[in-house]
């Protein structure tokens, strides 16, 4: 029965250092968040109208800007604690508290065509198709899902097909 429990403890002591080598080696890697385990860099939306920006990962920080638009897509690049190094569309960067964030997916409109003021909104996912309406550039529009290369946008009371390229805050595999 000693060499039983002598195993047995031996045993337990190797399987707690794997563990924590595995999850030391996981978590510190970059590709995933140390707090959440969720993939880095990821889309998140505003989940308020206004979400202060902080110079680092807690309020004695001081505040870097505020964002006035709910649903407005950043991009986590990192995590500290409740807290999330975020990117902008314009490629600034700074820390939210993740109570200030959501997983909706939205889609800011970029690179709109000078000729139309905007996009083409298309009835389906293909350059030849009907045009729906023009959509300008900076419009935010929550993403339905994503299809070769294109997405199926929906905002007031319209719906329609953007190509991907032209959204900031979705991944081609959405």
């Amino acid at each position: 029965m000693k060499l039983f429990y002598k195993f047995f403890v031996v045993f337990s002591v190797l399987a707690v250092c794997v563990c924590v080598l595995a999850h030391e080696s996981y978590a510190t890697d970059g590709r995933y968040g140390t707090e959440t385990r969720l993939p880095i860099p990821r889309f998140a939306t505003l989940k308020f109208d206004m979400v202060y920006v902080r110079t680092g990962p807690g309020t004695r920080y001081p505040i870097k800007w505020e964002f006035h638009r709910k649903n407005m897509p950043v991009q986590i690049t990192r995590e500290f604690g409740a807290w999330r190094r975020i990117l902008d569309h314009e490629g600034q960067q700074g820390w939210i508290h993740q109570t200030q964030l959501s997983g909706k997916t939205y889609g800011r409109v970029i690179d709109g065509d000078p000729v139309y003021g905007g996009l083409l909104l298309k009835k389906k996912p293909s350059e030849d198709d009907v045009s729906l309406a023009i959509v300008e550039e900076g419009v935010i529009a929550e993403v339905e899902k994503c299809e070769d290369s294109w997405c199926l946008l929906s905002f007031d009371n319209e719906k329609g097909w953007l190509p991907q390229k032209n959204l900031w805050g979705v991944y081609e595999s959405k």
